[in-house]
């Protein structure tokens, strides 16, 4: 199997993926999903491999172990997905036909199992109304909060571990949000350009409390949030906020199963970067690894 040649075609288009979906054009980002689960389809029917095993190929390590060489930043989470999206949409068309605007991803991924699981699948009027709540104006978050609910209904998900989870999804998606948001901004503008976008000493404060928060014990610093800044930036630091006047640590716990500390703590290294131009600079040059960039933290059945 030639895994150089599957690189050469899905990396291109992987990387158009995420600049579409930073640029909120979602139903062209699942049609690149379902040309990416074409390439995977192909290879998987030519040389006779289950899913998991190209998949291992592809990108190599098992999540955990160190002892296999990592081949590339195109995880296995990615790979199913877009085969996914290969299977639930016969023709490309049908993606623009059944989603012309969607406004994120991250509710397209978590309804998958609606289109594709036969014990879930929806059909008739069930169906037209998940897919109107895809395309509708709603704020991401809600969608997403109606599509639990939906899980919970449809599906039967009520592990009582994991209820409390359910009451973060907002402050969860609020960090992937402003997580690429930042990302961006060190990924496509200079340090002068960047520093026209930001308030440079609130970006500065909330990495030290994020950086604080991705573990216990640690000291926090009050601050306040800026009212000329962009919407984003100002939602997240009102969960900020929120973690840090909760008198017991619970909230915060229960937030890094959904966020892993490590995700926190590259957020605090991206934010910290605008403390001046050589951190900026090395922060762009390490930012170039797509690993840094979060397209979803979806728990799909």
């Amino acid at each position: 199997m030639h895994i150089p040649e599957i690189f050469k075609k899905i990396t291109p288009l992987q990387n158009q993926y995420k600049k579409v979906v930073d640029e909120k054009r979602i139903s062209l980002a699942i049609e690149l999903m379902w040309e990416i689960g074409g390439v995977l389809e192909h290879y998987i029917n030519v040389y006779k491999l289950t899913h998991q095993s190209l998949f291992r190929e592809i990108y190599g390590k098992s999540e955990g172990t160190k002892n296999i060489t990592q081949r590339s930043y195109i995880s296995r989470d990615f790979q199913s997905r877009c085969l996914r999206v290969r299977k639930i949409f016969q023709q490309k068309a049908d993606i623009s036909n059944t989603l012309p605007k969607p406004s994120s991803i991250s509710p397209f991924i978590k309804a998958m199992p609606f289109f594709d699981n036969p014990k879930y699948e929806l059909h008739g009027k069930e169906k037209k109304i998940l897919i109107s709540l895809l395309n509708s104006d709603l704020p991401p978050s809600q969608i997403l909060i109606s599509i639990k609910k939906m899980q919970n209904d449809i599906i039967g998900i009520n592990n009582p571990r994991d209820q409390h989870l359910n009451e973060l999804e907002k402050e969860k998606n609020v960090f992937i949000d402003f997580y690429n948001h930042s990302y961006r901004l060190i990924v496509d503008l200079d340090y002068d350009q960047a520093l026209l976008r930001i308030d440079k000493q609130y970006y500065l404060t909330l990495s030290r409390n994020i950086s604080a928060l991705s573990q216990d014990g640690l000291k926090t610093y009050d601050f306040q949030i800026p009212t000329e800044i962009d919407t984003i930036s100002i939602e997240f630091g009102q969960i900020i906020k929120d973690f840090l006047n909760e008198s017991t640590p619970v909230k915060i716990r229960r937030f890094r199963r959904l966020i892993p500390p490590k995700r926190m703590v590259q957020l605090a290294e991206m934010l910290y970067a605008f403390s001046s131009k050589s951190s900026f600079k090395r922060q762009k040059e390490m930012s170039n690894h797509p690993e840094l960039w979060i397209d979803s933290f979806g728990d799909n059945p």
